[in-house]
């Protein structure tokens, strides 16, 4: 199901790498991995003005939950 980490990971990377450069500030929405969420960190120790949020599913469900739900 969805995205490999690495994926997610980049974008957060890129769009932080934007942020900085354009002076701007940064939300990032629903980070799905620990590896999105260690982008925010590094970004945030940089002085980068960068937030983020998680939704409960993406916390606590994982594919594992998925196996009885037929998909």
């Amino acid at each position: 199901g969805g995205w490999p980490a690495v994926a997610e990971s980049t974008i957060i990377a890129r769009d932080v790498q934007l942020a900085e450069a354009t002076g701007s500030r940064l939300h990032v929405c629903h980070i799905s991995t620990a590896e999105g969420v260690e982008v925010v960190r590094w970004a945030k120790r940089r002085g980068i003005d960068v937030t983020a949020e998680v939704t409960p599913h993406h916390l606590l469900l994982g594919t594992e939950n998925l196996t009885g739900y037929d998909t």
